[in-house]
């Protein structure tokens, strides 16, 4: 199994911004529990009124060091939303015989990180360059093509919204290109090395309440790639004049040198249409490892391997490994990594509730070093029962995200239609958000015990 790293160019702190002007991070309190003074600051994040996708980007950045697990809402028929808008280019015309597409997440609970977009719908724009679609109470993405604009994009995110229709504008800015060239460590050319975009960054300055907007994963990868020819030369097509991209590399035995990246620069927004771009190769690491159980049964058969860097970045939390298929005995390998310090964690099973929970591990690889003998340990841990009332009439709570966070491990759950959260976490001390609407109380501590079921309950305004 073969995981790339992304080329972390993009600065963190240039992103964090109100990305929605109807939802909000939303605090809960404890009943029926010992609680002690919860140690995450969130008051910064209900001060600044950030939507609810930026403060849990901003979650990844404080726990940056911890392995995160997530469980996706499933959408019903009652969770139905009404998407849409029109399709204008930059003067404010109408943009006729668009094609705007329907994307939406069949996996992975936060919205800017992981895969399984699916195209559910597309449409044709007419005259007055209109659309719409019936879209699921889930993350998602709307795209425009058509020839002579660049791709663009629009994040979807109705879960935390009591509204029922979404409207969204969708400016066509001219197609543009990204280019550069590829060297190894003498500077010499890599020809045919495979150029994509690991992230892309659009900005929205007219845009109410969503300033930036994201798209990752293999949707960038796919509609943003190509190869250098003999020269190490790369030119990506029908790239906006108003985003910025984090780019990666793929060439056997060598791996991007990420020394110069800088992800925590804030001077540094990522690469931008009309930049000459120069991407470093050097001989790639390797690590090797296997999965262990604390109890001595069989390892676990399904894992995603989960690899990020070691410092704090906007980007460093967005790439997730692909499913791997678990070896009799647990092991694995990841191979093209650059030289770095990381964090390696896990995520067990496809769907439903895990069967297993492990922290993460931390080791550095320096250029063409295989590193052998990692173990990452999983455990069946213990549960975490969360009950999610309304604060007045103590009725269920259905679609609200609790999330469980302590050094090493966080993991996150949506209630279900009884207003039911269930966790997986290795006992210790942890601290429990929920997030649907504006904030009211301050997090709390919990202390999972071993071998129970631990029961909270949350009531919500």
């Amino acid at each position: 199994m073969v995981l790339e790293p992304f080329a972390w160019t993009a600065r963190s702190g240039e992103f964090i911004d109100r990305l929605n002007n109807t939802s909000y991070f939303l605090v809960v309190r404890l009943q029926q529990t010992e609680t002690t003074a919860m140690q995450l600051a969130v008051a910064t994040l209900n001060r600044l009124l950030i939507g609810i996708p930026t403060a849990l980007l901003l979650f990844l950045l404080v726990l940056h060091q911890q392995t995160l697990f997530a469980v996706e809402l499933a959408p019903g028929d009652a969770d139905r939303v009404r998407c849409y808008g029109t399709v204008s280019d930059v003067a404010g015309n109408p943009v006729a015989g668009a094609t705007v597409e329907y994307w939406q997440r069949q996996a992975s609970l936060w919205p800017y990180q992981g895969g399984g977009f699916n195209l559910k719908e597309s449409r044709t724009t007419g005259s007055d360059g209109a659309f719409e679609f019936e879209t699921a109470r889930v993350t998602g993405l709307l795209l425009m093509r058509k020839p002579g604009f660049a791709l663009t994009w629009r994040q979807l995110d109705q879960r935390f919204q009591p509204e029922r229709d979404e409207k969204q504008m969708l400016v066509a800015t001219p197609a543009a290109k990204l280019s550069g060239y590829v060297v190894d460590e003498a500077n010499q050319p890599v020809a045919k090395a495979a150029v994509s975009i690991a992230v892309a960054v659009t900005e929205l300055p007219h845009a109410p309440g969503s300033r930036f907007n994201y798209l990752t994963d293999e949707l960038a990868g796919q509609f943003f790639v190509t190869e250098t020819d003999a020269s190490g030369r790369f030119v990506i097509e029908n790239f906006s004049t108003n985003a910025s991209a984090v780019l990666k590399v793929h060439s056997r035995g060598k791996a991007l040198r990420l020394a110069n990246q800088r992800p925590d620069n804030l001077q540094f927004r990522g690469y931008h249409a009309g930049d000459e771009i120069k991407l470093l190769m050097e001989p790639a690491a390797r690590i090797e490892g296997r999965i262990l159980t604390d109890d001595k049964s069989p390892p676990p058969t399904s894992a995603r391997l989960i690899l990020r860097l070691d410092k704090p970045g906007f980007f460093n939390d967005l790439g997730q490994g692909a499913p791997i298929d678990g070896a009799a005995d647990g092991s694995f390998s990841i191979d093209e990594i650059s030289a770095g310090a990381y964090h390696l964690g896990a995520m067990f099973g496809t769907t439903g509730f895990p069967d297993w929970v492990a922290e993460n591990i931390s080791f550095s690889v320096e250029p063409g070093q295989t590193l052998r003998n990692l173990r990452i340990l999983a455990s069946r841990g213990a549960v975490l029962e969360v009950s999610l009332l309304t604060k007045t009439e103590h009725q269920p709570l259905a679609n609200v995200i609790v999330s469980a966070a302590k050094p090493g491990l966080r993991t996150s759950a949506g209630s279900n239609e009884n207003g039911i959260a269930l966790l997986r976490l290795l006992p210790g001390e942890y601290e429990v958000s929920a997030f649907r609407y504006p904030p009211s109380e301050p997090p709390i501590s919990v202390t999972v015990e071993a071998g129970r079921t631990n029961k909270l309950e949350l009531e919500l305004k």
